[in-house]
């Protein structure tokens, strides 16, 4: 089987005496990708699944019978036509994990968080600004009757990000990335770790890093 070349968007951003080079770089770091692979493609065996219980799953929210639904710790989409609610349910879901009291609220009245997943959450809405996320929020925490114990939770626990107007994407072209990375290091008198190079190598921008140390240690919390 031929070895694949992948193709390199935005070359033309990069000195036409770096490119060469650079695809060599990219080229090589996407074949030791796809090398990495054989490190998981194993026999259940050897990974002594037959040999014991798998462990339990790990819910944000369980379905009304308690089965386990939207997982925790994981990337997850909730997709639908636009104007249909979107945006005022996922308000919703941050206002009940962040209600950590013992109050047996649900989501959309019906639907659990578990206790242990219940705790911090940061709220980010692309579009809308301040005012409108206030807005929006005051608006459920009325309408849902939300009690001042879980107020309380909810001011603790709720970070709100409004996004309205300002420059948030997490992805961008790799090599654009990669050298951006790369050039920053060189003039900090550094080198990349290796985990900020495969960040780099994936796409992820600067901000990536920056709301993983946010979502770790919101602000307030030093």
């Amino acid at each position: 089987m031929n070895d694949y070349e992948p193709t390199i968007e935005g070359i033309d951003a990069i000195p036409e005496d770096e490119r060469d080079q650079a695809e060599r770089t990219h080229t090589e770091r996407e074949r030791n990708k796809r090398r990495d692979l054989a490190g998981v493609f194993r026999s259940v065996r050897s990974w002594e699944w037959l040999d014991g219980d798998p462990p339990p799953a790990r819910p944000l929210v369980e379905l009304a019978n308690g089965q386990p639904w939207m997982p925790r710790g994981k990337t997850a989409m909730l997709a639908a036509p636009g104007g249909t609610g979107k945006s005022q349910a996922l308000i919703q879901l941050a206002l009940c994990v962040a209600c950590d009291v013992d109050s047996g609220r649900e989501w959309l009245g019906q639907f659990n968080v578990p206790p242990e997943a219940r705790g911090p959450v940061v709220l980010a809405l692309g579009e809308e600004g301040a005012g409108d996320m206030h807005r929006r929020i005051i608006n459920a925490l009325n309408v849902l009757e939300y009690t001042e114990d879980e107020r309380e939770a909810i001011g603790r626990n709720l970070y709100a990000l409004p996004l309205a107007g300002r420059p948030s994407a997490l992805l961008d072209d790799p090599m654009r990335v990669e050298r951006a990375a790369y050039e920053r290091a060189k003039r900090q008198g550094g080198e990349l770790t290796e985990a900020e190079a495969e960040r780099a190598s994936l796409g992820y921008t600067e901000q990536v890093a920056r709301w993983d140390e946010m979502l770790r240690r919101p602000p307030e919390l030093g």
